[in-house]
């Protein structure tokens, strides 16, 4: 950041102070004279104009890296001791009057950015990518150093030199986007926040590939792995959340008529849904969805596989919400069809059974929860039972087991015979009817489904 020495005015990086100098005020090879370096604590002087771009470039490429942050506070008290304590994540009440009684300008940065934090947070939330999040960010920057200048001329205007203090202090604020600049920054600052909650890559197994290394193709061992963001921690977050937390203390009473899963008859005679009413409903959707050019030659190699789950206690109208999708694991759909669903699933498994049995501590109060429902399209439901994924096959119904010469002359479901897990365990012997492999990976739904 920079300010220039003939109209004060605050610059935030050197290729705008460049065109700041040169059309603004005329400077170039021919006029220019000698100057002091406009960044603070630099005391150097230039003479020429090729020597001093150079130089404030310099100092550009120290901020971008963070290096010579503490300079960014244009407060002459503020050492690189304090700054560390600067840097010390607090947690700020902004309800509380008591915060902003006798502020200091380390605590200002401090909620600069904690306000910075939660904005990005949530347009990151809404859908916004972290590419156009940092040209946000950017865009924001600059709003807030023209608004900066802006205050410090009226400020000059109305008081004179006496504002000279005061305005130091509103420039040094500028240093709270230092945390929100880039991905890496906001996720650390999430992280120390406790906001976020971090994947898990968990190895499902190892391959041989090949791979190029000076000039040379090598063989080389590569790990097949998947991603898991951890249920229980997830669902403390959102139950924690205070408009969401009341529609998992009560329950609707049913009037007969079922308009929510609460209101059925599988809500009723499960187990653990008829002990504890109140119990988190979690509804399963699995999905498949191609990366790349569907019609290109790298189709299927980097399609990805997705389970996310939504809360059925929450109404329609706040589950329509892209928000409320939350992804629980994401996986290569190679991998899958190569290790099985089930070697996925079982790192899932034992946070539902724990969420079963012990459940989760919010608010002093224990709230237990199960699958209620496994949601997927046709193919996801075929790929999932172990049945066959080609819907031109003899038999292509995961119902039932009619024939594709039988369907044409059969339109009544209650003439059709429907699969359950005698016939399931016959046609999987005799590998015929439609298939293919063991359906474990959705046994344990079943059971949480219908117990």
């Amino acid at each position: 950041m920079f300010t220039c020495p003939v109209c004060q005015i605050l610059v935030l990086r050197a290729s705008e102070f460049q065109t700041h100098l040169k059309f603004v005020h005329n400077y170039g090879h021919s006029n220019f004279p000698q100057l002091i370096c406009p960044f603070s604590s630099c005391n150097i002087t230039l003479g020429t104009w090729s020597g001093f771009l150079r130089h404030v470039k310099s100092h550009d490429k120290f901020l971008e890296i963070g290096s010579q942050i503490p300079n960014l506070f244009f407060e002459p008290t503020l050492n690189s001791s304090n700054f560390s304590e600067a840097q010390q994540e607090i947690n700020i009440d902004f309800e509380d009057p008591k915060t902003f009684e006798n502020i200091s300008v380390d605590t200002g940065i401090k909620i600069v950015s904690e306000i910075l934090g939660n904005f990005c947070s949530s347009i990151i939330a809404s859908g916004v990518n972290n590419s156009v999040m940092d040209v946000i960010v950017k865009e924001m920057e600059y709003v807030f150093v023209e608004i900066i200048n802006l205050v410090t001329k009226l400020g000059k205007q109305t008081l004179g030199e006496q504002f000279d203090m005061v305005a130091i202090q509103i420039r040094s604020l500028v240093s709270g986007f230092v945390k929100v600049k880039s991905s890496y920054q906001r996720q650390n600052l999430y992280q120390s926040r406790n906001n976020l909650i971090l994947p898990t890559e968990i190895s499902l197994g190892s391959r041989i590939d090949s791979k190029i290394k000076d000039a040379k193709r090598q063989q080389v061992v590569v790990e097949d792995t998947f991603m898991y963001v951890p249920l229980l921690k997830t669902l403390e977050k959102i139950i924690q959340i205070p408009q969401l937390y009341q529609y998992f203390e009560s329950i609707s009473k049913p009037n007969g008529q079922i308009f929510k899963f609460c209101d059925s008859e599988s809500f009723k005679n499960n187990k653990l849904f008829s002990k504890y009413p109140q119990s988190i409903q979690l509804q399963l959707f699995y999905d498949d969805f191609e990366t790349v050019n569907p019609l290109g030659s790298k189709k299927g190699i980097h399609k990805l596989g997705a389970l996310y789950f939504i809360l059925r206690n929450l109404p329609d109208y706040i589950n329509s919400q892209l928000s409320q999708i939350h992804l629980l694991a994401l996986f290569y759909s190679e991998d899958a069809k190569k290790y099985g669903y089930g070697s996925i699933l079982k790192h899932v498994l034992p946070d539902i059974k724990i969420l079963e049995t012990t459940g989760i501590s919010i608010g002093g109060n224990i709230f237990r929860g199960t699958v209620c429902s496994v949601v997927h399209d046709n193919l996801g439901g075929n790929s999932l039972l172990g049945l066959t994924e080609s819907f031109n096959s003899n038999f292509f119904c995961r119902i039932c087991y009619i024939s594709k010469a039988e369907i044409q002359n059969e339109f009544d479901h209650n003439y059709m015979a429907i699969r359950n897990l005698t016939n399931y365990s016959l046609h999987l012997n005799s590998e015929t009817f439609g298939v293919k492999i063991k359906f474990a990976s959705i046994l344990p739904f079943s059971r949480f489904s219908n117990s």
